[in-house]
């Protein structure tokens, strides 16, 4: 109510050319992850059309994104440390989430017998310990910075992704309620600091650029690796007696934990590889005024 800042009203320009060839590049992308070694095998032609065409685009985005009047993602941006480890943090979030959301359910119907109701209220655990996480991840970050929190948050996770390994031998819906719980509650230290530490190292008129950057890396990683997480899975499974077999569900949920554990491993050290300035220090209150 009694926040007030200085706004210019000015006139912008969509980058719809960077856009469509980012959305060409992902998509070639996702699509060779997806059906390599399924639809088709690595070596093929589809194979190569779909990465060497996605990397092709994504050099093609590089150069397209250097001449845009108002890009949808600014080069300068990734130049700085903290925002590369902002993305790199934001894209591991995405990969954890999506690795218990999209695979647990059926694992725990299949494995442990468990309704489709119980199953999904088992991943709902990690909706119920972020928020509450998240709502007290104020009280470490503004007294000790950004990084306390984040570095926190990240080694809670990795715990819990290590845990996942430990139970996924014994399906049961409450060891999976437990370790979504502790999932949850790291990624409720990490998720909220990690983006407001991204905007409070920029200027005001770059913040908007670091909050869909980070938000689109979450995105991306999130994406990437449940087509990843598919293929080990599918493979797994084509591999073993069938997706009505329990043991072959156990073993390719386990080889979808091992992904999700990498994950939680490049958060991890992404957030105790972030620079402790600017935004890692107390946090200091910033004014409607200030540029």
């Amino acid at each position: 109510r009694n926040f007030q800042e200085k706004v210019e009203r000015t006139r912008h320009r969509i980058d719809v050319e960077g856009a469509l060839v980012l959305t060409v590049a992902l998509t070639l992308l996702l699509l060779g992850l997806l059906e390599g070694g399924t639809g088709w095998a690595w070596a093929s032609e589809e194979s190569l059309v779909c990465f060497g065409g996605g990397a092709l685009a994504l050099g093609v985005f590089a150069l397209v994104e250097r001449r845009a009047a108002e890009p949808v993602i600014s080069m300068h941006l990734l130049s700085r440390r903290l925002i590369i480890n902002a993305v790199c943090i934001s894209a591991s979030i995405g990969g954890i989430v999506l690795g218990l959301t999209s695979f647990v359910p059926t694992y725990l119907e299949r494995a442990a017998h468990a309704t489709p109701v119980a199953a999904g209220l088992a991943v709902a655990a990690l909706t119920i310990a972020w928020p509450l996480a998240s709502a007290n991840a104020g009280r470490i970050y503004i007294p000790h910075g950004f990084r306390a929190s984040i570095t926190m948050g990240s080694t809670i996770t990795t715990v819990g992704a290590l845990l996942l390994l430990v139970i996924v031998g014994h399906p049961s819906v409450w060891l999976v309620v437990a370790v979504a719980l502790v999932i949850g509650a790291g990624l409720g230290f990490v998720a909220a600091p990690n983006v407001v530490a991204a905007q409070a190292s920029v200027g005001w008129s770059e913040r908007a650029e670091v909050t869909g950057l980070t938000m689109f890396a979450r995105s991306v990683g999130s994406a990437v690796a449940v087509a990843v997480y598919g293929t080990v899975s599918n493979g797994i499974i084509a591999d073993g007696a069938g997706p009505d077999d329990p043991a072959t569900i156990v073993d390719a949920t386990t080889g979808v934990f091992y992904g999700v554990v990498v994950a939680a491993v490049l958060l991890l050290v992404s957030a105790w590889s972030l620079p402790r300035a600017p935004g890692s220090g107390p946090v200091r209150p910033v004014h409607g005024d200030e540029k």
